[in-house]
């Protein structure tokens, strides 16, 4: 019984937290002490949703502006599409050229399709 004691006494220090826990309500599932909710204004904060504004694409002023009506058009893949082929009717041109060779010289190069 002598070599229990040390582990009795811890056990009646449990116990009696324990019992005390549960007279002071903490584990009734009831606080007494209301939470207090504490908000922060923060400075450039909004609750609503904002979308950050998109990307713009640098402009390059070496290659011509595109236009509505283009004989090649160049898109953002870097190739060019001809008249008649796959993708001309779909693609929204980033730039138009004239000729192939003016497309090749600015570094498109020709559509498979």
């Amino acid at each position: 019984m002598e070599t229990h004691k040390p582990k009795l006494k811890i056990l009646a220090l449990v116990c009696l937290v324990q019992l005390g826990s549960f007279g002071a309500g903490l584990y009734s599932g009831h606080t007494y002490w209301p939470k207090q909710s504490v908000q922060v204004a923060l400075p450039n904060y909004t609750t609503e949703n904002v979308k950050a504004p998109k990307p713009t694409a640098p402009t390059n002023t070496t290659q011509p502006t595109p236009n509505t009506e283009c004989n090649i058009k160049g898109s953002k893949s870097r190739l060019y599409h001809l008249p008649g082929g796959a993708f001309y009717d779909r693609t929204n041109p980033q730039v138009c050229f004239e000729t192939e060779a003016e497309a090749q010289a600015a570094g498109y190069t020709k559509s498979s399709r």
